[in-house]
């Protein structure tokens, strides 16, 4: 067993070199499509979703996502979708984003809220983000580095009530 918790990624080349195919595409949409029942889509997912892992670099809203969808919900909207998640949530932070912002993002997972508030204060903020899953973290970075976002506030941690080590649960 690798205990490297990036081992599989593609954190070196150059964003814009891993590009879906129109099957890959059709395939991680059809998996997520919400006209269908979640028992087929689970289904589909499982039969021939997972097998087309990644990773994708996608162009969404003028955000750049290195994605892979058969490890993680947001990357699965993103990509299968072509949607954010959360997106009423996004939408609420719009007419707070401005230039030279601060913008804390505590679980940030792969980036979709600070690659966004970044994107939208023009790469001008102050950005402090906290994800404690290596993977995601090495996945979250690599995100934030392919939109010219600051990383120098990235931290791979959690946050709680109190000072602890813990077990974290991965299926990836």
């Amino acid at each position: 067993m690798n205990s490297d918790p990036t081992s599989g990624l593609d954190l070196t080349s150059k964003f814009g070199s891993q590009v879906a195919s129109r099957w890959q595409r059709w395939i991680w949409a059809l998996s997520d499509w919400r006209h269908l029942p979640q028992a087929l889509r689970q289904k589909l997912r499982k039969r021939f979703a997972r097998k087309v892992v990644g990773p994708f670099d996608t162009i969404f809203e003028g955000m750049q996502f290195r994605l892979y969808p058969a490890e993680n919900y947001c990357d699965r909207v993103i990509f299968g979708r072509s949607d954010l998640p959360e997106r009423a949530e996004h939408e609420a932070l719009l007419p707070h984003i401005f230039p030279g912002m601060t913008f804390v993002d505590i679980g940030a997972n792969v980036g979709s809220y600070s690659a966004f508030v970044g994107t939208r204060a023009k790469g001008d903020l102050k950005l402090l983000a906290l994800e404690p899953h290596p993977r995601t973290y090495a996945k979250l970075v690599f995100n934030l580095e392919a939109n010219g976002l600051p990383c120098d506030h990235v931290i791979n941690c959690g946050v709680g009530p109190t000072r602890t080590t813990m077990q974290l649960w991965s299926d990836g």
